[in-house]
């Protein structure tokens, strides 16, 4: 059996080994991006999850102004009839709700003090 022996130019070896190194080169930059948006992502995600945990307590040691910034930030749409307030919550936060819901057995529920006008969060106990 012969063999075929090839031989390239050393302009070929040259172009091919450039091409490979500026392929590699590219490919290093994008892992790198993609490995800063992956951190950043769960950096985001944990002050996400913590804002959510903590905002009943946030919102009402709050200023007025703060107040307002911290539902606007969570929240997109209010509307108020007949004594009932309705609010659609912003991405990714009624997913939150949502899975907290699905996999709860708790509902909570908003209840005006008619004697000091506060409003509370409490918890309602569904029967199992």
């Amino acid at each position: 059996m012969s063999r075929k022996t090839i031989v390239i130019t050393e302009d070929f070896w040259r172009n091919q080994t450039h091409k490979l190194q500026r392929e590699k080169d590219e490919l290093i930059i994008k892992l790198e991006a993609f490995n800063k948006a992956d951190k950043e992502y769960f950096i985001n995600a944990g002050l996400i999850l913590e804002l959510c945990k903590n905002a009943y307590d946030l919102y009402f040691r709050q200023s007025p102004e703060e107040k307002r910034r911290l539902l606007n930030l969570v929240c997109s749409n209010f509307t108020y009839k007949d004594g009932k307030l309705d609010i659609e919550l912003k991405e990714p936060f009624n997913e939150i709700f949502l899975a907290n819901q699905d996999k709860s057995v708790e509902i909570l529920e908003l209840r005006r003090d008619t004697g000091s006008g506060l409003i509370s969060l409490q918890k309602k106990w569904l029967p199992r």
